[in-house]
């Protein structure tokens, strides 16, 4: 099995950060490890980290207890992670305890922040130097989401805001780990940073990893996922077999995008 996975299947977080790259976008099939396993390696490291979502509505659902996406790690390390709100429009993760009035309470240090892609505007003053890590979560919209007016540049100026001028004091900057379905190549980061045709080609090629030191940045897409290939039988991949569905949530595949017959030809040949 390839080290991009573990023995269970799902995504290695270590393997994929093993890079040391500032900018990490994953694109992969639906319950193939990503929110899980990277939030769950932010705690066992202590970690600290922004999680975020494209929209304050979306931000506000998973700042929730019941929403939590800590609910299932939780669930599996006997922890008590839980968002406790700190401004109008975050809240920070902390492990929790229950009062005696039977409220959960924080206990110890923030283990992470959350915001949203569309109000991050509102924390320009705040300080977030100790910060490590971006985590943006399903940052490739869905066909009936709208897009935010200017959203791959909104992106740029949090990533800026997050890492101020660490890099002039010699410090680390922040490492940025984008993850999502493939549902749009053509989506407004890609868009901005010249990846669609490389994501469609990758996806095309069944090639899972492309590096480019010199930019900084690592895409993976998870065209061989074990989990990806268990699931194709569950009652809900059995119904949608050979739909775009499927196709998108099992084979990684961009559905919103047309493939372009344009190709590279040996030109001897002519």
């Amino acid at each position: 099995m390839s080290k991009l996975y573990l023995h269970s299947g799902y995504l290695n977080w270590d393997a994929v950060l093993r890079y040391g790259v500032p900018f990490n976008f994953v694109v992969g099939g639906r319950g193939t490890g990503k929110t899980y396993g990277i939030l769950k390696y932010m705690r066992d490291r202590k970690k600290r980290f922004i999680y975020m979502r494209r929209t304050q509505k979306q931000l506000d659902i998973i700042s929730k207890p019941e929403f939590s996406p800590f609910k299932t790690i939780n669930a599996d390390t006997s922890s008590n992670i839980s968002p406790f709100p700190i401004t109008s429009y975050n809240s920070a993760f902390f492990e929790a305890e229950t009062d005696k009035d039977g409220k959960l309470r924080p206990k110890g240090e923030i283990l992470g922040y959350t915001a949203a892609l569309s109000t991050f505007s509102s924390l320009r003053s705040f300080d977030m130097s100790d910060v490590e890590f971006l985590i943006y979560d399903e940052f490739i919209p869905e066909r009936h989401e709208r897009l935010i007016k200017n959203e791959g540049s909104a992106f740029f100026n949090a990533i800026e805001t997050i890492n101020r001028n660490r890099e002039l004091k010699g410090d680390r900057p922040v490492t940025v780990i984008c993850m999502a379905n493939s549902n749009d190549a053509a989506n407004p980061i890609f868009a901005e940073l010249g990846l669609i045709d490389l994501a469609l080609r990758q996806i095309d090629r069944g090639k899972e990893i492309f590096l480019d030191r010199q930019r900084g940045l690592l895409l993976i897409t998870l065209t061989k996922s074990p989990i990806s290939d268990k699931k194709q039988n569950t009652a809900l991949y059995n119904l949608t077999r050979g739909k775009a569905f499927a196709k998108m949530a099992l084979s990684n595949e961009f559905t919103e995008n047309v493939p372009s017959k344009i190709s590279s030809e040996k030109l001897i040949q002519y």
